[in-house]
């Protein structure tokens, strides 16, 4: 992504999170926001094995530290239905369904990853799912871009010499971010059980 998308250039996940969502399990996802704390502005997620619909709702003031965007976003949307929507339906809470075609890519930032809160409904898990969501870190823990360098892609950190930042310029909150990215830059995943990664994707139908 940082190679085909500028906007990704700074993008250093250091999380991975796998899950597979089988119906016969009810498998579901309750509505909730991620975490602002620890990650950062982008979450991606790969949807893979089948379709399903991620369902998003702008919830009442909760006491969240997102209150003021959950305010602005009350305001927009007053200001849409009052102009588009019926009286009668613009008093019920604002619910977007986005729908995530198999094998498709979904970027949240701004109000849908910070305000809105997101769900899968057991309904619209009709098939085995595999989600990959990758989580970056939030700017407290984000170290200076000349940290980050040397881990912006391999081809970056292979060549090349990189000047040694100096550690006192970074925060406590810093120094563990940029020990949980070079710990995530040494990660090489294999597949289990399948003598090629082509094999094993096929009979994932994934």
């Amino acid at each position: 992504m940082r190679e085909t998308d500028p906007s990704f250039t700074e993008f250093y996940p250091v999380e991975l999170c796998n899950l597979e969502y089988l119906p016969q399990r009810g498998a579901a996802i309750v509505p909730h926001v991620d975490d602002s704390w620890l990650w950062g502005e982008r979450i991606v997620l790969l949807n893979l094995a089948s379709e399903t619909n991620m369902l998003f709702t702008l919830p009442m003031k909760s006491g969240l530290p997102a209150d003021s965007l959950a305010a602005d976003e009350w305001n927009r949307y007053k200001a849409f239905s009052n102009e588009f929507l019926s009286e009668e339906v613009a008093q019920l809470l604002p619910r977007v369904t986005v729908h995530l075609p198999r094998r498709c890519l979904f970027v949240m930032s701004g109000p849908p990853r910070h305000v809105w809160l997101h769900e899968i409904n057991r309904k619209d898990i009709k098939a085995r799912r595999i989600s990959l969501t990758l989580r970056e870190l939030s700017d407290e823990y984000l170290p200076h871009s000349e940290h980050l360098k040397p881990y912006a892609a391999d081809n970056d950190a292979s060549g090349g010499d990189f000047a040694q930042p100096d550690p006192d310029s970074l925060t406590p909150q810093q120094c563990v971010g940029l020990s949980l990215i070079r710990l995530a830059s040494t990660y090489n995943g294999v597949c289990v059980g399948m003598q090629t990664g082509q094999t094993y994707f096929t009979k994932l139908k994934i």
